[in-house]
C-alpha cells in the first residue's frame, strides 16, 4: 500500500529527443538527466526516461521533483506541458512544508510523548541494572543501565522497543485475518520504508512499516485487512475492494485517516 508521494499523470507525448550526457540504470534501462528548469519553471527537476512508457508523470516529493516520460518524447512539448502545471507543482510543495511542520518527532528526553496504536505515552527515564524498556500504563518506562547513555543510545533503544512489539502485533492480526479470510500468509516482516505503509507478494510474504504501530489500532487493522486481501487479488480491482469493504465496512475512512495523517508517523 502506497503512502506517499504526490503525482500528476496525463497522456502520451512522443517525438524526437535531445542527446544530453546522462547516467543510465542498468536493470531498468531508465535514463535520468537533472534538469536546471529554475529560470523557466521555478524549479529544478529529474527527467527519467523509460523505453517501456507510453505516458508522462510529475511527481513530487521532500527535496526534489521527478518526471517520467517515454524516451522518445519531444523536450519542447514536455516544456510545454510542464509550464501548464506549475501551479500544480507550487501546490504540492506548499502541501509537502505544511505536511513537515506536522512530522515532528517526539523529544527523547524525560517527560517526552510519544504514540502507540493511537494512544499518547510519557517517557519516563530510570535508572537501574539493566537498560530495558517497559510499557506500564500510559508511561514507556526505561531503565537506563550503566552502558546507557546520550539521545542516540535513546533513540536507538526506543525504536528497538517499537520494532519488537509491532511485528508480534502484526503477525497477529495478519494470521488472524488470514484465518478469517480462508487465505495462507507466509512471512510476516518489517521495514522501515519511505513510500509503502504494506506490500504483499505473490508468494504470500507480508511486510509492514512498523510505524504503523503509532498509528490507532481501527487504522492498523485497515492495512492488514488491505494486506491481506491481496492473497485473493494481487490489484485493487472492484473485486478487490468489494472484498475489503466486506471485511471493514468503513475502509474509506481508515484509509484517509492514513491518506491525511500518516506522515505524522515519525519517531
Amino acid at each position: 500500500m502506497t503512502a506517499w508521494p504526490l503525482r500528476d499523470t496525463r497522456g502520451p507525448l512522443t517525438g524526437p529527443s535531445r542527446s544530453v550526457d546522462v547516467r543510465r540504470s542498468a536493470r531498468l534501462k531508465i535514463t535520468e538527466i537533472p534538469v536546471r528548469a529554475r529560470a523557466s519553471l521555478g524549479y529544478d527537476y529529474i527527467l527519467k526516461l523509460s523505453p517501456r512508457r507510453r505516458s508522462i508523470s510529475l511527481e513530487v516529493e521532500a527535496g526534489r521533483i521527478i518526471v517520467r516520460a517515454p524516451r522518445g518524447v519531444d523536450r519542447d512539448q514536455l516544456q510545454q506541458w510542464l509550464l501548464q502545471r506549475r501551479g500544480w507543482v507550487v501546490e504540492k510543495q506548499r502541501q509537502l512544508r505544511l505536511r513537515s511542520q506536522q512530522a515532528v518527532a517526539p523529544q527523547y528526553a524525560d517527560g517526552g510523548v510519544f504514540k502507540w496504536l493511537g494512544d499518547e505515552l510519557r517517557l519516563r527515564l530510570r535508572p537501574g541494572q539493566r537498560s530495558e524498556v517497559r510499557l506500564s500504563g500510559s508511561e514507556l518506562q526505561v531503565s537506563c543501565g550503566p552502558r546507557a547513555g546520550g539521545e542516540a543510545w535513546l533513540r536507538r533503544t526506543v525504536q528497538n522497543w517499537y520494532r519488537q512489539q509491532a511485528l508480534p502485533l502484526l503477525a497477529d492480526k495478519t494470521r488472524n485475518c488470514a484465518a478469517e479470510l480462508g487465505v495462507t500468509v507466509g512471512d510476516i516482516r518489517l521495514r522501515l520504508t519511505r513510500s509503502k505503509w504494506g506490500h504483499c507478494t505473490r508468494s504470500g510474504i507480508i511486510q509492514y512499516n512498523w510505524l504503523i504501530a503509532l498509528a490507532p489500532e481501527s487504522v492498523v487493522d485497515y492495512l492488514v485487512i488491505h494486506e491481506v486481501c491481496h492473497r485473493r487479488h494481487l490489484n485493487h480491482s472492484r473485486a478487490y475492494w468489494q472484498l475489503v469493504e466486506s471485511l471493514c465496512p468503513d475502509y474509506l475512512r481508515r484509509r484517509q485517516w492514513l491518506k491525511d495523517w500518516g506522515h505524522t508517523l515519525v519517531l
